[in-house]
């Protein structure tokens, strides 16, 4: 299917192709919501650092 999603194809025959699947073909992920994951992962980490050092630092 990878290879399909490449190609032209007349609604007809797209729609006959994914009727022969198994399952529907998964959506690709979008490279906005790739970096928007990253970012969030990044602000979570520095805010466990933060809590750390500021621990740190009371004590």
């Amino acid at each position: 299917m990878q290879k399909l999603s490449g190609l032209r194809v007349p609604p007809e025959w797209e729609a006959a192709l994914i009727a022969c699947l198994d399952q529907p073909p998964r959506r690709a992920r979008s490279r906005r919501s790739l970096w928007l994951g990253i970012v969030l992962l990044a602000f979570v980490l520095a805010g466990i650092a933060g809590t750390v050092a500021w621990l740190d630092l009371r004590a």
